[in-house]
Order: C-alpha cells, then sequence, then structure tokens
C-alpha cells in the first residue's frame, strides 16, 4: 500500500552557509588497524544550489508525489585492489539494503537492490577523491541509468562518504550517486561507523538534505523542525547537548544528518521527509515518474570492452522483482545468447523471484579474434506485463601485449682491455603500451651495462637497447 508521507513547511529563506566541517574521525578495524578519516565530504551547497532548492514549489512537488511509495534500485560497485582485498559478500550488501529500509521507514521511499558488480583496479580503490579525474572515471565507467538508479560505491576513499545534491548536476549525470568507504556497510569492521548509517547520510544528500549543523545557530539546515546546532557531534549520545542555548531545543544528535556514530542515529524529522520528497519532484522527475513494479533487468546495454583474445570476462546483471512484500512472484523461464562467443549461465528449469528478490545471470565474452562483437540477452518471464527483456552486450577481442627481442643472439667482437656497445630491438606486439625493465647484469657478467634499463614502448613500435660489454678485466 502507498505510505503517507507527512508535510512540514520549510523555511522561506537560507541563511549564509558555514563551511564544510572537515575534522577528522578516529576509526578502528577488527584487526586493530586506527585509521582517521573526514566524517562526510560532500561539498557545501553552492550559491546555484541554494537558489534553486529556494526555489522548489513544495506543494506543487507533493501534488506530484501524490503520497505514493517511492521505490528505488540500487546498484552497488564494489572496487578493490585485488580480488583478494576489500570484498564486500553479497551478505553484507543486502544487509545495507535492510539497513536502509528500517531506517527511511515512514519516509515514503523503499529501496530494492537490482545489481552488484565487483571491480579490481588498485588505481581507483587508492585514488579516488572527491571531484577529481579518477571519480569521474569511475562513475562513467561503472553508472548504471542515473536517472532511474542510485548508484553506490564503496572504495578506499579519505572520508567515510560524499554525494551531491540533486540540483548539483542533470539528472542523467553520471556524477550523481554516493561514494562510502569499504567497511562502512553494517559488519563491515569500521568501528563504530559500521551500522550501515554511513549510506543513509549520504543518500539523505542524494536527497537534497543538509546536515543539521549546516549554517551553525542562525541557519540550521533550512527545515523549520530541525533545532539549531552551532557544531557537528563527535562525542557519544548525550541528548542534552546544547551548543546553540538561544534557539529552542536541543542539538539533532540522533538525526541521520548529524555526525554522531552509528549507534546513535535513528531519525529524520517531519520537515526533512517534506524536503527529500520535494527534492525528488523538483530534480529527479526520471526517477519519480519511471517507478518500476514487476520484473525489471539492471541494465539493457553492457559493454565488456575490450578483453584479451581467448581470454574470458564474466558480468552479472541481475532481473529484479520491484514488487513490495505483498506483491506477486514472478519466474524467469529462460535466459539465452544468439552468439557463441558471449554466454549466460542459467539452470534448465525456470527460478522464481519473490517481492523484492533478484535473481542474477552471470554472461561471459570469450573473444576468438582481435575484433568487436555484438549479441542480444534475450530473458524470457511469466510476467504478463513483461514478458521479454532484451539486453544489448558488445565487446572487443585484442591481442595481449607481448615482446620480441632482435637478435635474438647478440655477437660482438671485443678487444681484450676495451668496451663495446651493441644494439638491439625490441618490438611490442599485441594491444596496449608494454612495460620492460631489465635485471642488472651480474658482477662476474661482462656485460657492463643495458640501457635503458626499463621502459614502455607503445603497441606496434620498436625499442633501441644498447648492450655495453666490457673485456677490461
Amino acid at each position: 500500500m502507498p505510505r503517507t508521507i507527512l508535510g512540514c513547511a520549510l523555511m522561506l529563506c537560507l541563511a549564509a552557509l558555514a563551511l564544510p566541517t572537515q575534522a577528522q574521525t578516529v576509526l578502528t578495524y577488527p584487526d586493530g588497524a586506527v585509521v582517521e578519516r573526514h566524517r562526510c565530504a560532500t561539498p557545501e551547497p553552492t550559491l546555484e544550489d541554494r537558489r534553486l532548492m529556494r526555489q522548489v514549489d513544495v506543494e506543487a512537488a507533493l501534488e506530484r508525489m501524490a503520497g505514493q511509495e517511492l521505490v528505488v534500485p540500487v546498484a552497488y560497485h564494489v572496487i578493490q585492489p585485488s580480488s583478494r582485498v576489500a570484498d564486500i559478500p553479497d551478505t553484507r550488501l543486502n544487509a545495507q539494503t535492510d539497513s536502509l529500509n528500517r531506517q527511511f521507514e515512514g519516509t515514503g521511499i523503499r529501496f530494492v537492490t537490482v545489481s552488484v558488480d565487483r571491480t579490481v583496479n588498485p588505481d581507483w580503490y587508492n585514488n579516488t577523491d572527491l571531484g577529481n579525474a579518477t571519480e569521474r572515471a569511475v562513475k562513467r565507467a561503472l553508472a548504471i541509468d542515473p536517472e532511474r538508479v542510485l548508484n553506490l560505491y564503496f572504495s578506499n576513499i579519505d572520508a567515510l562518504g560524499w554525494c551531491y545534491f540533486p540540483s548539483s548536476f542533470p539528472e542523467s549525470s553520471t556524477q550523481h550517486g554516493c561514494f562510502m568507504a569499504t567497511g562502512s556497510e553494517p559488519d563491515g569492521g569500521l568501528v563504530p561507523y559500521d551500522g550501515g548509517d554511513t549510506a543513509t547520510h549520504e543518500i539523505g544528500h542524494f536527497f537534497g538534505l543538509f546536515h543539521t549543523f549546516q549554517g551553525g545557530c542562525n541557519g540550521g539546515d533550512d527545515v523549520d523542525d530541525t533545532p539549531a546546532e552551532a557544531t557537528p557531534n563527535f562525542s557519544g549520545c548525550n541528548s542534552m547537548r546544547d551548543t546553540c542555548p538561544d534557539q529552542a531545543g536541543f542539538d539533532p544528535v540522533t538525526n541521520f544528518m548529524d555526525y554522531s556514530t552509528d549507534a546513535c542515529l535513528n531519525d529524520f524529522t517531519p520537515g526533512q521527509i517534506t524536503r527529500m520528497a520535494a527534492q525528488v519532484a523538483a530534480f529527479k522527475p526520471t526517477l519519480l515518474e519511471g517507478q518500476a513494479s514487476g520484473l525489471s533487468v539492471s541494465r539493457f546495454d553492457y559493454d565488456f570492452g575490450d578483453v584479451f583474445v581467448d581470454d574470458r570476462s564474466t558480468q552479472r546483471i541481475f532481473a529484479a522483482n520491484f514488487d513490495a512484500a505483498e506483491g506477486a512472484s514472478y519466474s524467469v523461464l529462460s535466459a539465452t545468447v544468439d552468439s557463441d562467443v558471449f554466454e549466460v549461465s542459467f539452470p534448465d528449469t525456470p527460478v522464481q523471484i519473490g517481492p523484492g528478490e533478484r535473481l542474477p545471470l552471470t554472461v561471459s565474452f570469450t573473444p576468438p579474434s582481435g575484433d568487436t562483437f555484438e549479441a542480444t540477452l534475450t530473458i524470457e518471464t511469466d510476467d504478463p506485463d513483461r514478458p521479454l527483456f532484451e539486453v544489448a552486450l558488445s565487446g572487443t577481442g585484442s591481442l595481449a601485449p607481448a615482446v620480441t627481442l632482435f637478435p635474438d643472439v647478440l655477437r660482438v667482437a671485443t678487444d681484450e682491455g676495451t668496451t663495446r656497445v651493441g644494439n638491439a630491438l625490441l618490438r611490442s606486439v599485441g594491444a596496449g603500451p608494454l612495460t620492460f625493465e631489465f635485471d642488472p647484469p651480474s658482477a662476474s657478467s661482462f656485460v657492463s651495462d643495458i640501457s635503458p634499463a626499463s621502459g614502455a614502448i607503445l603497441a606496434g613500435q620498436n625499442g633501441r637497447i644498447e648492450i655495453t660489454m666490457d673485456a677490461t678485466t
């Protein structure tokens, strides 16, 4: 049944906003490692953000919501430095979605996991920062349909998390979506912030909420039922904390948009709920109007990119049932691909998907040659409204980097007591640049130097190597 969204008048004027609070908090992993990270790196709302948010017609926005439940598809992207490090198992990701649904209960918002992927990329894992080129590259490569899907990224970032306001970019921009620190998911081990509330906090920004301490005692978070707070709360759950004694109410230390530890956080105010609904209607109309029910798939196209010839690359595509708990169950009857280069793993019998559940389909690509390949994954279901889904697949085969050395035997006549320099050619064959490094000559070798000792050669090009032979010893 649709849930009623509580309403509350927003403040008509936005006060001057404080500079972002960049105090660090101390976190402890189960292995005893202690790290310091910023609590939240979400950028300050710009003047344009504030102007656009101020102009939202709240009553009209809520009329568009019409009291309906907002079902938000969630795509999880786990970034790892290697396949054995920093993985987040599906059980903890499922627990994250369950946590979101508990924490957003009563807001009219429900979350459904539609996709999970894992990417091994040490550069992405170690070098992603708010707004930098790496963050943009990650999101361009991994984001799924940002107009209709909430993309959540877990990686090694120098903050517990960040997200952008709905007015910051067009709704189709891949910059939307939230980054969270690996370990902040439920039972992730990033004590005391491993209850899953970091995602709740950042998604609050995604839906247009400011920090409760935004603007300090003079501004608050621009929602009139949240008590003013001068500074963020880092120190426990003191319900009598009052940093704005001349303003009504104690500090909102249990509010999801404060900086309290996860054990303290448990509420949004009615005004914040109204603000989220209004921001969705104003800035995310496609998410609102494209509400899914019944079966759908996590994506309708996937490009495997460049894959070495005869190597196998896999990707999971999900069929998901968007119906609420009291909804219907559906079955995937078959999944087939019209090409031998691509393959989908599916059992011989239909698979039932209950309300709120999803079915992973593992699709693989094994290019036999250095060409571009395309195919269609066809998913047949018993959903009368969506009996067939087609997913466009593509990928390109590339030759693995390899090197040839000419000549393979270098003969140079050297008189005793002299040195001579011989030349050899390294040729890079295959795709992409090839890096090389020579071991240093041993003390007993008559080879005294190899130059350059290391470097890179572009595909199809040669690199000249000079080898100095010393006959003076």
